[in-house]
């Protein structure tokens, strides 16, 4: 009818979408478990497959609980999720299920710092030290007060440039940097 616009795509139907997803561990990253039941691309070290939506357009994936990713000096934390779904730039856990996915995704392996946390005594026969512990942005607990006999415990002198914490014996903090706290 005159006046009328129809604006569409004829003779597509759902079943002829597929919306890859895409597994990248990243710069100076490796894989500890590729994911299983995938195919390596061209591109060395990356893995991907291929969801079919629903007839809403819409797919769901669930991220093999298996894949993991190893980086020097780090924690593997998850997949970061870019791509076509409403939560997008998320953390996803290996396990966790992706949902309303309307396009591509690709899944970049998220990482965490660790930081060593030293508490040592300058003498020789101090008791309850804590000698060294990693930390991965999560809370840390300080340990109890050393004791050495004919010794009164002053406090931790801390060697630390920006993570503000506060080193009396059971605080806690989380780690930005690496800490070392000597006796006092």
């Amino acid at each position: 009818p005159f006046g009328e616009v129809y604006v569409g795509i004829t003779g597509i139907q759902v079943t002829d979408i597929e919306y890859t997803i895409t597994y990248r561990p990243g710069a100076d990253a490796a894989w500890a478990t590729p994911p299983t039941g995938l195919s390596e691309t061209s591109e060395s070290g990356v893995y991907a497959t291929t969801v079919t939506p629903g007839e809403d357009g819409k797919a769901s994936y669930t991220i093999d609980s298996a894949a993991s990713v190893k980086k020097d000096g780090y924690t593997f934390v998850g997949w970061d999720a870019n791509g076509s779904w409403p939560s997008s730039n998320k953390v996803v856990k290996p396990g966790g299920t992706i949902t309303d996915i309307t396009g591509p995704i690709v899944l970049n392996a998220k990482f965490e710092k660790d930081y060593t946390i030293m508490f040592q005594s300058e003498y020789s026969g101090a008791s309850g030290l804590m000698t060294s512990a990693t930390s991965n942005g999560t809370k840390y607990t300080v340990p109890v007060e050393p004791t050495m006999y004919g010794f009164t415990f002053a406090g931790w002198k801390a060697t630390y440039t920006n993570s503000g914490a506060e080193l009396t014996p059971k605080s806690s903090f989380a780690p930005s940097e690496q800490i070392t706290g000597i006796t006092q």
